[in-house]
């Protein structure tokens, strides 16, 4: 007997020839989706020699990577005969939607009834593009090539997203229709002469008396410094021409855009931001371009990133991200200008924020529970709780509704906070929880006129230690990065947490964001929570230890300059988190001498190699043949202590490398600021040595005679002493954007033993 899912098989022979985008454009290969791509059908040339890795399709699409640059040929060659010709009658191109890596060359081929046609063209290196090969007078498609040559040698990555066909005159027929809508927005926007009341309707994201307040810190700081603090967003708003922003879909997702799609989402939000400037400000002309931008975002009617999550027979989908950000953005907006629209239009938007937008939002909170146990239903909530805001106050019987989100929300945000207040995601994402979900909060306890501290989840109260450990005294970052991080925690962010608990590191995280930019408040919660912060934080704790997470950091001052040590541990299976588990963070002098690289936009291939062990201030045997790294399944805590004086901690990473090594001991001593010593004593299970990497992004020296490599910042200099029997080399790998990632590497080429790498600091 036959089951379902291999008949249907059988009898289909796979996924249909062409899936409709949208009537100048048609679907043939879908990397992206698992459930619809033929990638098992497509020959993909043996590339174990360079460690040429394909994976099935995840979020960026099929992923493609490898370790070095092969001795010839592509480093990536995939070949598909089509089972049965595809008609290309209605059809003169086709689209081949990818990342490439910088310093590549494609190679696309198609085979038709007319012969080979080819692309032949360099990447744009690191940005998603469509690569658009003309198909002439073809009348059938009968297969594919593709080939990436690669210039440099070191490891890269690119992702697929899909192949498709386009009718370059429907598609010009396409566009005209959506470019439809002027400036006048007649039955949408009362006439131009109508002049604004200059205050909220709802008063729900600021109420008459906090604009009355704005309004004064505004001419106070307009006093002071000669300028509005506002003048920039202005500008940006007034640039802008809503009725251009018509699309098929929102954009945003950067590892799914088209290249003719922009990120709405976005431009939304900046608008709604202009949309509280124009209330400051009492500019008429300002709030009116904000009611256009509300008038486009509403027009556009797929709110998705793009096509994916409207294919017909797929069920694809990208959450709610885009929803939620749009969602708030038309709420405030449509709070503050609201009074410029039309009776149809403010229906009109009060359907598409209901149906497409909180709708969708729920469907994500019931539908996904995992979503739950991090940071997502979280981020989804600011869109989320704006708009049940602006429907509650036209809907009362939405209120039950959003009383049970807030549960959920309250619920999850608590669940995800561990034992000792850490979030095993690392610092930038825990800044979405409490930025995106902070701001959920907030618009709740508006809505509902509870106060924000009694829908706040308690256990946000012990969260004092893990912003000591993330906080950083690099002068150009606010957090270390570490895990998929970033060096920015954000404005809402650093608000809500910095008021919630003024007497914490979350304070000085806050206020050194904002140092050299803008003070003036950026979103609605911001501009109300900004009075209740402190200007400084308390002074740095010079140990702290969390023993769920596993984080240790010791903060002390070397001559008027701090110096910061951050060791890397974290819970098993944690989410978003790296290979590097007894790796470090050394901050000297206000720059990171010993750094962990963080994370890239996912929408980059490189992204994927940024987890990577050898990424990290790590040991890793040498002579394998495949890629070193670590289980995800075993948890690590060190044992440490420390003061004002000196600092030490250890820990036993043998467990998370079973079957690599037999045993693996990482010590950090340091009896006094400007001494660090850091020990590994290890025994290898297969390999022929092991190389210390250290890694920076300042300027690295090699001193032969000396035994010393050197590490030179702006005020402060690292030596690292050559361990006995080691060769030392710097290597470089390249970055997107700034400087390369220099890796000092120390190779010792024994099974087993003892490597101490000695550190001392210098002030110049």
């Amino acid at each position: 007997m036959v089951d379902d899912e291999t008949w249907q098989e059988e009898k289909s022979g796979g996924p249909l020839n062409i899936r409709r985008i949208n009537e100048a454009e048609g679907l043939i290969e879908p990397f992206y989706n698992r459930h619809l791509s033929t990638l098992e059908k497509w020959r993909i040339d043996d590339g174990n020699a360079h460690g040429l890795e394909v994976e099935n399709p995840v979020v960026t699409g099929t992923q493609v990577s490898w370790q070095h640059a092969p001795k010839h040929g592509p480093a990536l060659r995939m070949q598909r005969r089509f089972d049965e010709t595809i008609d290309l009658s209605g059809y003169d191109r086709l689209l081949f939607h990818a990342t490439l890596p910088r310093n590549s060359r494609l190679q696309l081929r198609a085979d038709t009834d007319v012969g080979e046609r080819v692309l032949d063209c360099k990447s744009t290196g690191g940005e998603k593009r469509e690569y658009t090969l003309e198909l002439g007078d073809a009348k059938s498609l009968e297969g594919v090539t593709i080939e990436l040559h690669i210039e440099r040698n070191e490891p890269a990555a690119a992702h697929l997203g899909w192949l498709g066909l386009q009718n370059s005159e429907r598609l010009e027929e396409l566009l005209d229709y959506l470019n439809r809508f002027d400036a006048r927005w007649r039955g949408y926007l009362k006439h131009p002469d109508c002049e604004p009341a200059f205050k909220p309707q709802f008063g729900l994201f600021i109420t008459e008396e906090e604009l009355t307040d704005l309004r004064k810190r505004h001419a106070d700081y307009v006093e002071e410094n000669g300028k509005s603090p506002l003048a920039d967003i202005r500008e940006w708003a007034m640039s802008q021409i809503p009725e251009e922003m018509v699309q098929e879909g929102s954009g945003g997702d950067g590892r799914h855009l088209r290249d003719r799609e922009i990120n709405l989402y976005s431009v939304t939000s900046r608008m709604a931001n202009a949309a509280i400037a124009a209330l400051v400000l009492e500019d008429a002309k300002l709030l009116r371009r904000t009611a256009r931008l509300a008038m486009a975002v509403a027009m556009t009617e797929n709110w998705h990133p793009n096509f994916y999550s409207i294919l017909p027979g797929s069920a694809h989908d990208r959450r709610a991200f885009n929803q939620s950000k749009i969602v708030e953005g038309l709420s405030v907006i449509f709070d503050a200008a609201g009074k410029l629209m039309t009776d149809h239009a403010r229906d009109y938007l009060i359907r598409r924020i209901a149906h497409d937008g909180v709708n969708w939002i729920t469907y994500n909170a019931w539908r996904y529970d995992y979503i739950h146990h991090m940071n997502q239903l979280a981020w989804f909530s600011d869109g989320w709780f704006a708009g049940y805001g602006v429907l509650s106050r036209n809907m009362p019987r939405v209120l039950p509704y959003a009383d049970l989100a807030q549960r959920m929300l309250h619920e999850s945000m608590a669940g995800v906070i561990l034992p000792d207040g850490g979030y095993e995601e690392g610092g930038a994402y825990f800044a979405t929880v409490v930025g995106h979900g902070g701001e959920g909060l907030y618009y709740y306890s508006r809505m509902t006129e509870k106060p924000l501290s009694d829908v706040t989840p308690d256990a946000f109260q012990r969260t004092a230690d893990f912003a000591e450990v993330i906080r950083s005294f690099d002068d150009g970052q606010d957090i270390v990065p570490f895990a998929d991080s970033w060096g920015r925690f954000g404005r809402s962010a650093g608000a809500f947490m910095a008021a919630l608990l003024p007497d914490s590191a979350w304070v000085s995280i806050y206020r050194k964001s904002i140092e050299g930019a803008n003070p003036f408040p950026t979103s609605p919660m911001e501009m109300v929570l900004q009075q209740q912060i402190p200007e400084q934080g308390p002074p740095p704790r010079p140990f702290v230890h969390m023993s769920t997470m596993g984080l240790t950091s010791s903060t002390r001052k070397l001559e008027g300059e701090w110096v910061k040590l951050l060791v890397v541990s974290n819970i098993a299976n944690a989410s978003h988190n790296h290979e590097d588990k007894g790796s470090f963070v050394l901050e000297f002098a206000g720059q990171t001498f010993a750094a962990d690289p963080g994370q890239i936009g996912y929408d980059h291939p490189q992204s994927s190699l940024m987890k990577h062990a050898e990424r990290h201030n790590m040991l890793l045997p040498t002579g394998l043949d495949d890629r070193p790294a670590p289980t995800r399944e075993v948890g690590v805590v060190p044992e440490a202590e420390g003061d004002e004086m000196s600092f030490r901690a250890t820990m036993n990473l043998t467990p998370r490398w079973k079957g690599i090594y037999r045993k693996w001991q990482r010590t950090f001593e340091s009896p006094s600021p400007d001494r660090l010593t850091i020990i590994d004593d290890y025994e290898l299970t297969q390999g022929d040595g092991v190389k210390f990497i250290w890694s920076t992004f300042l300027p690295v020296d090699i001193d032969r005679e000396a035994g010393e490599v050197i590490i030179t910042g702006e005020r402060g200099r690292v030596e690292l002493e050559v361990p006995e029997d080691c060769s030392v080399r710097v290597d470089e790998f390249t970055m997107p954007d700034g400087p390369p990632q220099r890796r000092v590497l120390f190779n010792y080429p024994r099974t087993a033993g003892k490597i101490a790498v000695k550190v001392s600091f210098n002030i110049v």
